[in-house]
């Protein structure tokens, strides 16, 4: 079971010192003593595959350091315990037999007759190891069952409630449609017999929406249990739609005295969470899966501010990456997730912070300078949140990025499209008047901070800035504003763990 563990040449577990896991460029992993004897001339010889690789020096060779950070986080596979019945001794073995670790004099005192089978002790707290991570696993599943098995239960009686109220629902609607028709025919008298062919019609029409209201209520029996709530208020917005067909056009111009009217349809009575899906799902930007990003994002008190939240509702992620990395858009974690020629799109907590702290709406007539166009995400967003009374510059200089970003735009959110400048250009090649601009957003992460853009930055104006790097993990984010008097003051922005919206 640990033979990942062991070097492939002298069979030796790998440690920190003198038996670091070594890898070659061909793959191979070797510990660090065997490659010293194999090293020649500043040449090595791959035993495996007998390719010959060159190395200026030995200390150039690589670490495997998926195996080395695994040894090195185990203390039990590093650490030398010492044998209680002999002080200068180190417990190297196991005997299976009587379960218990061994010295070298323990070993030889008792220890090697036949039915005593010894192994090497790392090995044994290794595998232990293995067993209980196994049994942790085996737990969290089960509790994961059991979990799954709640959820069930409660969508089904969830399900079971609302399919009454839809039997409600049709009841009340055949009951307004022959209501409606009665109306009508009481309405009628001797005088007006040149409006009968009107009611005639109007009452065909109503036979005709009957037949496709019974449509609607067929469809609604045959929806099985593994529908959600979502699909089941879609079709109940069809019953809304419907009743409005019902209202008569010749007795709408009459006055209220002289005909009573009913009110419209009401939305079926349900709960209060239900309520809120049918209205979001009214809304043509609805997502079930940006709108649980955002839900957690209020609750944790990242978005503060109600059109930040409605910006971020309108300009959804997942319109803004290729379709391998819709499925993990929402997720607030830092993995880049490319798009093309390495652009990464920010993670959700940090998209929000970003918006939080240049607060764009908050500007009178605002000029922005956007630094890495990407895919248009960040710049629709600044967009919306400025509407037509400012205006965006934003410069990308990869070509099929720009053009993405442009693309991207005029599909899913052409409302904003009039208010930004796309420039394909290197932001070194930039060349603006002193405080040319509001808010300068640099998309792009730097290793170090591009001090040249301080002054095109305006008086009272906000600059958000990245410096790190994408592939370590290790990014900081700065705002530096500058005061009325044009001096420049910067400050770390504190982002939350990435854990905040694990929750699909």
């Amino acid at each position: 079971m640990d033979e990942f563990l062991r070097c492939k040449i002298c069979h030796e577990l790998y440690d920190i010192t003198t038996r670091k896991p070594l890898i070659l460029p061909c793959g191979h992993t070797l510990c660090e003593y065997c490659l010293k004897i194999i090293f020649k001339s500043n040449q090595i010889k791959c035993p495996f595959d007998k390719r010959v690789h060159n190395f200026m020096e030995r200390q150039d060779i690589g670490i495997n350091y998926q195996l080395y950070e695994f040894i090195s986080t185990d203390k039990s596979l590093n650490e030398d315990l010492k044998c209680p019945h002999h002080s200068n001794q180190i417990l190297k073995f196991y005997c299976k037999l009587e379960k218990s670790p061994l010295c070298q004099i323990c070993l030889a005192n008792g220890h090697l007759g036949v039915n005593h089978q010894i192994i090497a002790l790392k090995e044994t707290i290794f595998c232990e190891k293995i067993r209980k991570k196994n049994l942790e696993i085996i737990n969290s599943s089960k509790q994961a069952i059991i979990k799954s098995k709640e959820t069930t239960m409660e969508l089904e009686e969830n399900l079971s409630e609302f399919n009454n109220k839809m039997k409600t629902m049709k009841e009340n609607l055949l009951n307004k449609i022959n209501l409606q028709y009665t109306n009508a025919l009481n309405q009628i008298s001797d005088d007006n017999m040149k409006e009968m062919n009107c009611y005639e019609k109007k009452i065909k029409q109503m036979q005709t929406m009957e037949i496709e209201t019974n449509a609607y209520l067929k469809e609604l029996d045959n929806l099985n249990e593994k529908q959600d709530s979502i699909l089941l208020l879609e079709i109940s917005k069809k019953y809304d739609c419907f009743d409005q067909k019902l209202e008569l056009p010749q007795l709408k111009n009459r006055k209220s005295s002289e005909l009573k009217i009913d009110a419209p349809f009401p939305i079926p009575l349900l709960s209060k969470d239900q309520k809120n899906l049918y209205l979001l799902a009214q809304n043509s930007n609805y997502d079930s899966k940006n709108q649980k990003m955002l839900r957690r994002l209020s609750e944790k008190g990242i978005v503060k501010n109600e059109q930040i939240l409605s910006a971020l509702i309108h300009i959804n992620r997942k319109n803004f990456v290729k379709p391998d990395d819709k499925s993990i858009v929402f997720d607030d974690i830092y993995k880049p997730i490319k798009f093309s020629h390495n652009y990464t799109i920010p993670s959700p907590v940090v998209t929000a912070k970003l918006l939080e702290e240049v607060k764009p709406m908050d500007k009178i007539a605002p000029k922005i300078l956007e630094i890495g166009s990407g895919t248009g995400y960040i710049s629709a967003c600044l967009a919306y949140l400025i509407g037509n009374k400012g205006k965006i510059l934003s410069i990308e200089n990869n070509e099929v990025l720009l053009d993405t970003a442009k693309k991207n735009i005029k599909e899913f959110n052409p409302e904003v499209s009039d208010i930004i400048e796309f420039e394909l250009k290197d932001y070194k090649a930039l060349n603006f008047n002193p405080e040319s601009f509001d808010i300068i957003v640099i998309s792009m992460v730097f290793q170090s901070f591009p001090i040249e853009f301080e002054e095109m930055l305006a008086r009272n104006g906000v600059m958000w800035v990245s410096i790190g790097s994408i592939y370590s993990k290790n990014v900081s984010n700065y705002i530096f504003e500058k005061d009325n008097k044009g001096e420049v003051r910067s400050r770390k922005v504190e982002i939350p763990e990435p854990s905040i919206l694990n929750y699909f």
